[in-house]
Order: structure tokens, then C-alpha cells, then sequence
């Protein structure tokens, strides 16, 4: 019943950003047709716009009112809402997690960091949509990362309820699956939004897929090269992770949703902190780290890696602890050094 609500949900909002304008009412505006005569065949006639008229859309059920919506600014309204929406639910998920007392705080900051990762990055794209910056790179591969992490979730849960196995609060949460919901469909009208305008949105996609691994062998400047290290790290993470939930799959013994969550958490974690790192590296070698976004990614990014060091440190991984920690305490300090009156809009 909650998957088929979330599946709703999802179907509703998709509906609604892409109502097509066959299901719209034209305004009629009786005096059009003598204006278009007279702009053409009067010399006195003012010449204020000669482009041809556009047909605006009138979303009211009264000829009397003058409100016109435009359908592309009402979707682009309500993917903006949808990231605020699914951050705000995110963020109430990582508090629920930190203040269990089921947990150690290490694991219980360790298991928040998804939740508040996704939060920060739904917090940054809601930026790049109010200043019509959807269609940059940055941009294109945060939304990846997102739509790749509430895709994840949706999934495990779909599994869990397939296998008939009882449910943890990550994936039987009608909260949670709704913010994984509004996060898929959000990355999809985003991308809609952002894509190029010269390709079919495949080959956008192929083009900022290509791009995004040029990024991995590729070094322009010590910032980049510092990023680029933590970036093959947190990705070998996400390896191990995936790797690890398809022997569980595979092994067809018996298996508990709380051990397949997990995977798929860390999993989801790593996924989206490599998009994330794969931003600032991409920023660390066109030296633009100074943009509002970086900054904030670099916040993000240090909090998320500071509180990954502490748990490895606290279980024992040493050198993953440490080493968590410095491009922790890395991003950190470009963040604050580029925070200030000077950041520019992310390119």
C-alpha cells in the first residue's frame, strides 16, 4: 500500500511538471486581430515587438479573470518545491537517526550522513533552479547523484517488500520512500530543464557521462589532484559496497532486510559523495571554487567526510579514519577561504 501511495505521488507530480498544452485554454484577446492590422498597414503605428504573438496559457476556469500561468514556470515551481520538500524530510530522518539511542553516536552520525548528504545537495539544486543555473555540468552531475540515491532506496524498498521481509525504518518509512520519490522525479524534470537544447537528451546525458569520467584521469592543479584522490577512494568504497550486496543477492541464502539497507545506505552514500567530489574537482581545475555552490559543496563535503573518518577511526580503520579526516579538514578549509562577498554563480 505505501509503495503503491509513493508510486501515485511520483506519477501525480510528473503529470503536473509536464502537463501538456493540448489540456490548457488559450486566452482569447479580441483586439489582437485589429492590432496585427494596424502594427503592419499603419505607418503611425508604433513597432514595439514584431516577433510572432505566443499563445499564453490561462490555468483559471473564468474568461473574466486575467491570471496567466505559464506551464514551464509552474513545473520549474514545483521541482523547486520538491527539492525543499525532500530536503526538509531528510534532514528530519538523519535527526531521528542521531538521536536513537539504539546506536553509538559515531554509527548513528555515520548512518545521518546520507540523509544529510542528500539534503545538502537537494538545498544546492534548488539554488541552481531559483537562478536558472540547471544547465550547467555541476549542476547536471549533482542531480545524477541524487536521482542515483533516491533510486537506490526506492529500489531496496521495492526488494524488501517483494521478499516479504521485515522492513527497517530507512525502507518502510512512508517519509522517507516519498522524499526518495519526489528525488527521482525531481532529477528527471531537472534534467529536462537543464539539457541542451542542441541534442536529444540522451546524448546530453551520454555528453555529461563522458565529461564526468575525463574528470577521473585528469589533473590541472593541486586542488583538482587533492579531490582527485578523495574521489577514487570514496569511489573503491562504493565498489566494496555494491560488490558486497550482489554476493548477498546472490547467495541465496537467508537475508535480512537490515543487512541489504545497510549495503544499500552505504552504498547510496558513496555514490552520491563521489558525484559531489567529482563537482569540486571539476571547480578545483577551472580554479572557480569561489562559487556559491563549491562553497557549499565543500561545507557539505567536510562535515560528510569528517564524520566518515571518525567512524573508521572508531572501528578500528585507521588509515581510512585519517585519511577521511585530512580531505575532510581539506575542504574545510578551501570552503572557508573562499567564503566571502566574492562568490560568483557556479559555471
Amino acid at each position: 500500500m505505501k509503495l503503491f501511495a509513493v508510486v501515485f505521488l511520483s506519477l501525480w507530480l510528473a503529470v503536473k511538471g509536464f502537463q501538456p498544452l493540448s489540456t490548457t485554454r488559450l486566452v482569447h484577446n479580441p483586439n489582437n486581430r485589429a492590432s496585427s492590422f494596424r502594427q503592419y498597414h499603419d505607418p503611425s503605428y508604433p513597432k514595439i515587438d514584431s516577433s510572432p504573438p505566443v499563445a499564453r496559457i490561462d490555468m483559471t476556469t473564468s474568461d473574466d479573470n486575467d491570471t496567466v500561468v505559464d506551464p514551464v514556470e509552474a513545473s520549474k515551481i514545483l521541482t523547486m518545491l520538491g527539492y525543499r520538500v525532500g530536503a526538509l524530510i531528510f534532514m528530519g530522518c538523519a535527526f531521528m537517526m542521531v538521536g536513537s539511542h539504539k546506536m553509538a553516536l559515531p554509527l548513528a552520525c555515520y548512518m545521518a550522513a546520507g540523509p544529510i548528504l542528500a539534503a545538502g545537495v537537494s538545498y544546492c539544486l534548488e539554488g541552481a533552479a531559483v537562478n536558472g543555473r540547471l544547465h550547467t555540468e555541476t549542476s547536471k552531475r549533482l542531480n545524477l547523484s541524487l536521482g542515483l540515491y533516491g533510486s537506490l532506496w526506492l529500489w531496496c524498498a521495492w526488494w524488501i517488500h517483494k521478499s516479504q521481509l521485515k522492513a527497517v525504518m530507512m525502507t518502510s518509512s512512508p517519509w522517507v520512500l516519498v522524499a526518495a520519490a519526489i528525488t527521482v522525479v525531481n532529477s528527471l524534470k531537472a534534467w529536462a530543464f537543464g539539457a541542451s537544447k542542441e541534442r536529444h537528451p540522451i546524448q546530453d546525458l551520454f555528453s555529461t557521462v563522458n565529461s564526468s569520467a575525463g574528470l577521473l584521469v585528469s589533473n590541472k592543479g593541486l586542488a583538482g589532484c587533492v579531490y582527485l584522490v578523495a574521489t577514487w577512494m570514496v569511489g573503491a568504497f562504493g565498489i566494496v559496497e555494491a560488490t558486497s550486496a550482489y554476493n548477498l543477492l546472490r547467495s541465496g541464502g537467508t537475508i535480512t532486510a537490515a543487512a541489504l539497507s545497510t549495503n544499500m545506505f552505504r552504498f547510496s552514500l558513496y555514490s552520491t559523495l563521489f558525484g559531489v567530489l567529482l563537482c569540486l574537482k571539476d571547480g578545483g581545475d577551472r580554479k572557480v571554487l569561489a562559487a556559491s555552490t563549491f562553497i557549499e559543496l565543500n561545507v557539505l563535503t567536510s562535515y560528510v567526510l569528517g564524520v566518515m573518518g571518525v567512524y573508521f577511526y572508531s572501528v578500528g580503520s585507521i588509515p581510512l579514519g585519517i585519511s577521511s579526516i585530512f580531505f575532510s579538514f581539506f575542504s574545510a578549509t578551501l570552503g572557508l577561504l573562499n567564503f566571502g562577498p566574492s562568490g560568483i554563480a557556479a559555471q
